[in-house]
């Protein structure tokens, strides 16, 4: 597919450039990590031939590689591929601007997830600070940045702060999408998760059942969100004697 936009664009062109991270963005939705990372580093190197190394179509791109690393395992690439897109936004678009918010997130959550909490969470909290300064209550943005930074929480002991967090984010995406929609029911297995470990079983069973169960038709059985969300699920039924229809769920 690469090589049909080559022969309609030719070779050093920004038409070819924005096509060729969008394709890379398609492989990366369909967990294609060296396809993506492939077409996505041609996409920066024409951005960077073409548009210069400080434009904003560049930053994009850069951000789209770095998390098409992730997916191949190249962290330390990933990060300076999401520190660079930050950086370029930054000087570009200003602090406060979405674009710049997003940049943030990808990178607070890389670091997040290579255990270094502390560094990490200022970033997170930075973007989800930006998207409520600057789009409607509402936004699904929003709602991202308010469930990493419950994970967060959660991870520092702060349960309070984290259901809170998630909280607001299951509501948000409860506005904006179908209680069945893969993003509304990870949001709901994850704030189930939680308050399985904060005293609330009951209301935790109804959250991790109707999670998984909306992930599993939705996303399918082998999805990593599916999984995730079947081993909070089967985590709760080892620690609580949880109804027929929690157990139903997991042998279905």
């Amino acid at each position: 597919q690469g090589e049909i936009y080559r022969t309609h664009l030719g070779p050093d062109n920004s038409r070819l450039a924005r096509a060729l991270a969008n394709l890379g963005s398609v492989y990366y939705d369909r967990a294609l990590g060296p396809e993506a990372v492939a077409v996505l580093t041609e996409a920066v190197d024409i951005s960077t031939r073409v548009l210069g190394a400080d434009n904003t179509e560049r930053g994009w791109a850069l951000g789209n590689l770095g998390s098409a690393f992730t997916l191949v395992g190249r962290a330390e690439e990933a990060a300076t591929a999401f520190r660079e897109s930050l950086g370029i936004y930054q000087a570009t678009l200003g602090e406060d601007h979405p674009r710049t918010a997003g940049a943030h997130l990808r990178l607070g959550r890389l670091i997040y997830l290579e255990g270094r909490l502390a560094e990490g969470m200022p970033h997170a909290e930075r973007a989800t600070a930006i998207w409520q300064a600057a789009l409607p209550d509402d936004h699904p943005a929003i709602a991202l940045g308010l469930m990493t930074m419950g994970e967060m929480h959660a991870d520092r002991g702060a349960a309070v702060a984290a259901e809170a967090a998630l909280r607001e984010a299951y509501r948000i995406r409860r506005v904006a999408l179908p209680e069945d929609h893969p993003d509304t029911a990870e949001r709901a297995s994850v704030l189930g998760a939680l308050l399985a470990q904060h005293g609330t079983p009951a209301e935790a069973e109804d959250l991790l059942r109707a999670g998984y169960a909306s992930l599993r038709r939705a996303a399918g059985p082998d999805d990593s969100r599916t999984q995730q969300a079947a081993n909070h699920l089967r985590a709760f039924c080892d620690a609580h004697d949880c109804t027929a229809a929690s157990r139903a769920a997991l042998e279905g």
